[in-house]
């Protein structure tokens, strides 16, 4: 559990948008060793989608950041006031839709799969503490 918190703070301190993708990325690695650690079926398969969500939505997180890079020229993706970018508008839509399917908000997949694995928990010793992380 350590090391999610860690990575939690890593991403309120990252200085660029990358390092704060690859932040989330160990965020979601360590939701998915806690869910790895219950041996059910449920957990299992809410690690499977669990997984695909992740790996989808960071790697689309990735390809974002890396287009913000491009467009504001000197200052890349690190969070400092620079020029704008050429494509506000879709750039900032594709980031919202992003951010709010990593933080699991309804109805994207990110929700399911934190759903999905609150339910794997439901009737066993660490409910508590994994319910009371998410």
């Amino acid at each position: 559990m350590l090391p999610r918190v860690q990575a939690l703070w890593g991403c309120l301190a990252s200085k660029d948008f990358r390092k704060l993708v690859a932040n989330l990325v160990l965020v979601s690695v360590g939701s998915l060793v806690a869910m790895v650690a219950f041996q059910n079926t449920a957990a299992n398969a809410s690690v499977l989608y669990y997984t695909v969500h992740s790996t989808l939505i960071c790697g689309a997180l990735f390809l974002l950041a890396d287009m913000i890079a491009v467009q504001r020229g000197k200052a890349g993706d690190r969070l400092v006031a620079a020029r704008r970018v050429s494509q506000p508008v879709l750039l900032g839509s594709l980031f919202v839709l992003a951010a709010i399917s990593v933080a699991g908000l309804p109805p994207l997949s990110g929700f399911i799969g934190k759903l999905m694995l609150l339910q794997a928990a439901v009737g066993t010793e660490k409910q508590f503490w994994l319910w009371g992380c998410y």
